[in-house]
């Protein structure tokens, strides 16, 4: 099976056939550990306990100072939480309150490759991919958040997606959903991304990454050659053979006769993939870590 899960040590590993993608339940919520070449291990002890400086802490290991969420590499990120990195989901409810706390509730594992309605998705034959589901919940705004990703052993490759339900009494809007997020720790990255115009697709450029945001972004409503929804981090230098390079491609749909369903449809019209590096924490050992987001935003019709 290419999804496993450890009882003992709260993890649950994805497995293709040279790489390992790892999550872990920690306190209620969902760490990413790794993502690289194929492994047997569990990697939490890339994340020791260390003084967290000025971050805030967890609120059930509030008389402990070596855990925060504002360091911690997260599956998929609430906001207004003490983490002061980009969100995930932004949540504003009918109280006012604005974020999302998001707690680890189950997972399943099923056979074959989910599908999302509506939208562009791949598709797996009989007996080619697995389906792993991961449920989020924050019970404060009453939302369910499925965390669903397809791994295709074979072929070397993990597609996901978001489903975001409300399961409360109350109407509640999102500001903000990404469809993914990749929180990786360690290393100096350089920043991939292609952009082009007719007859000369997919240029490619390439810059260092550096500390704050930097996004790519396109308003057409479609993927296009002016600017392609992918986007790779890789640590290898310029002209060099070998290295390790981390990529994703955001699957975006048209603007038109396309809605999403919450309290009012919207229409989606743009994507945004951004990529934050914040200044070196206690726990970035060889330099500066990276959160990358990739999302095609809910906005809720005025």
């Amino acid at each position: 099976m290419s999804i496993h899960f450890d009882e003992a040590r709260k993890t649950l590993t994805l497995s293709t056939r040279s790489t390992a993608y790892q999550m872990q339940v920690f306190h209620g919520r969902l760490l990413h550990l790794y993502y690289g070449p194929r492994t047997e291990d569990v990697m939490d002890y890339l994340y020791l306990p260390v003084d967290y400086g000025f971050s805030p802490s967890l609120y059930e290991l509030r008389r402990e100072r070596n855990w925060s969420l504002d360091l911690l590499p997260q599956e998929y990120s609430g906001s207004n939480g003490g983490d002061f990195r980009l969100s995930s989901l932004d949540l504003f409810g009918e109280n006012g309150a604005l974020g999302s706390d998001l707690l680890y509730e189950s997972h399943a594992v099923s056979a074959g490759k989910y599908r999302v309605e509506g939208m562009p998705s791949a598709f797996a034959g009989d007996g080619e991919a697995e389906t792993l589901s991961v449920i989020l919940r924050d019970e404060a705004a009453g939302v369910r958040v499925e965390l669903l990703y397809g791994v295709f052993e074979e072929r070397d490759v993990i597609t996901r997606a978001v489903r975001v339900t409300n399961t409360g009494k109350n109407p509640v809007r999102i500001e903000k959903a990404a469809s993914v997020c990749l929180d990786v720790p360690f290393g100096e990255w350089d920043l991939i991304r292609f952009h082009g115009r007719h007859a000369m697709e997919q240029q490619a450029e390439r810059a260092a990454l550096s500390h704050g945001i930097q996004t790519i972004s396109s308003r057409r409503g479609i993927s296009s050659h002016q600017m392609n929804p992918f986007t790779s981090s890789a640590s290898a230098p310029p002209r060099r053979a070998r290295g390790s390079v981390t990529a994703s491609c955001l699957s975006t749909p048209a603007a038109t006769g396309r809605t999403w369903n919450w309290t009012r449809p919207g229409p989606c019209g743009w994507w945004r993939a951004s990529t934050r590096t914040p200044s070196p924490g206690p726990w970035s050992r060889a330099g500066p870590s990276i959160r990358r987001r990739c999302f095609c935003p809910l906005l809720p019709r005025a």
